[in-house]
């Protein structure tokens, strides 16, 4: 008996010597530096993408990272994006975290975390001013004024968020944007709160989001210094956004051709994500 307690301890000790080493070197597996590596080689054609388009503004481009996304040419199996809230993310080192995040977008499914990621990993390719915006989507007024308040008086980084979307900074016009959802969602800042675009701002707020001042990862952000846009800047967007698509659509051939070209990447990453899942759960890190 005595024997036995002895070697459950051995092995008890042997897991979490095990964990420990997992987590402290989890970045050095050859299939985590397998999924920087192709999702390196997508965001530079992404780029050679673009500059056959000819589209260069922070508008175009999270257009085009929505139209991607969204008609499948981001999924191995040419999948639309569907949304799982239940999908977890494999564990990263904190340099990698927003990477490893935005990799789960080419298993064709995942969850706003998972679109804004991948936006954020896009845009900063191409150096345009954006941040991860963690907020609220309930729909009763006085919570979101609540929370508001709690977490801008106090600097609550750890918030009741449950969604995260864009923030982008486009040559000094700033304004959210949220790309979970087949169609893609525009918000003006006003009094610490993101409204859709063309809304009466002095009206209902079940439709905006409160803007914490600490974003994702605790990036702190001063929201209630944004700019309110006018109408004229608005409709500028909304112009963009139009054409984009336009151009988009007609040159469908381009976009088939990009999956093509990636699609290998995109299994390669798909491979290495799920070997390193089935570690995790082997290890007893994950439930899924």
């Amino acid at each position: 008996m005595f024997v036995d307690e002895i070697q459950e301890i051995k092995f008890l000790y042997s897991q979490i010597g095990e964990l420990i080493l997992y987590r402290l070197h989890c970045q050095d597996s050859s299939d985590y530096i397998k999924i920087k590596d192709n999702f390196n080689i997508v965001l530079d054609n992404l780029v050679a993408l673009s500059n056959t388009l000819d589209i260069k503004n922070g508008t175009e481009l999270i257009t085009l990272c929505f139209f991607l996304i969204h008609n499948g040419f981001l999924s191995e199996k040419v999948n639309d994006y569907e949304y799982c809230s239940i999908k977890t993310d494999i564990i990263s080192h904190k340099d990698d975290e927003i990477l490893m995040c935005a990799a789960n977008i080419f298993s064709g499914s995942g969850c706003c975390r998972n679109t804004a990621t991948f936006a954020k990993s896009m845009l900063d390719k191409f150096n345009i001013i954006n941040n991860l915006v963690e907020t609220n989507s309930t729909v009763n007024i006085l919570e979101k004024e609540k929370l508001l308040y709690f977490n801008n008086k106090h600097n609550k980084r750890k918030n009741n968020a449950d969604h995260l979307i864009n923030y982008i900074n486009d040559d000094n016009i700033e304004y959210i944007v949220d790309i979970t959802a087949p169609k893609m969602l525009f918000y003006n800042a006003y009094n610490q709160f993101a409204y859709p675009f063309f809304a009466d701002l002095s009206g209902d707020k079940t439709l905006a989001y409160p803007l914490f001042n600490y974003g994702y990862f605790y990036k702190e952000m001063n929201y209630d210094q944004i700019r309110t846009l006018t109408l004229e800047e608005q409709s500028e967007i909304s112009y963009r956004v139009d054409k984009a698509v336009e151009l988009f659509i007609k040159n469908r051939d381009l976009f088939v051709d990009f999956y093509f070209q990636n699609e290998r990447y995109y299994h390669k990453i798909n491979s290495s994500y799920n070997r390193i899942c089935e570690k995790e759960k082997r290890l007893g890190l994950r439930l899924m």
